[in-house]
């Protein structure tokens, strides 16, 4: 007699161990996914606040180091701009999120005439910042900001103060 094709053990023997393949690799590929979609979502949380640390830096080394353009309880300090221009600039962290505020403020009312907010995270972040003052208590001298756990220092010291 002439066998052209498989018994039916062998069959059962290839599909169980076909099936386990199977089961084995979908677990692990499975576990492969949820763990680099854990690590994506830890770096784009990483990078956005890298953007927004980068960005609270630049604002504020073209701030005036001018004290009567600083509120300090709502954290509103001048921005420079080269042509001459200035704007008003406030970080504020709130629940549900951190928001950059720009436009004109009236620092003797702690009152924004016109502003422009924008939602720059949906995260909430810790946020403090420590303001010091020269010895004349007209400029300030430097400044620390601690934001979610990375620091920021800059320093007034070579300012052209006008």
């Amino acid at each position: 007699m002439n066998k052209k094709g498989f018994s039916l053990i062998e069959l059962i023997v290839y599909l169980s161990i076909f099936s386990s393949f199977v089961l084995l690799s979908f677990t692990s590929l499975a576990t492969f996914f949820k763990d680099f979609f854990k690590e994506f979502e830890s770096n784009k949380k990483f990078i956005r606040n890298s953007i927004i640390l980068d960005l609270l830096k630049r604002d504020l080394i073209c701030s005036s180091p001018k004290i009567t353009y600083w509120d300090k309880n709502n954290f509103v300090f001048r921005k420079k701009y080269p042509n001459k221009n200035y704007l008003d600039i406030s970080w504020q962290m709130r629940k549900d999120g951190v928001y950059r505020l720009i436009g004109k403020y009236d620092y003797l009312q702690n009152k924004w005439f016109k502003k422009n907010v924008a939602k720059l995270s949906f995260t909430n972040c810790s946020f403090s910042f420590f303001l010091k003052k020269d010895l004349t208590k007209n400029f300030v001298k430097n400044i620390k900001i601690l934001f979610d756990d990375k620091e920021i220092f800059i320093n007034y010291r070579n300012a052209i103060l006008k």
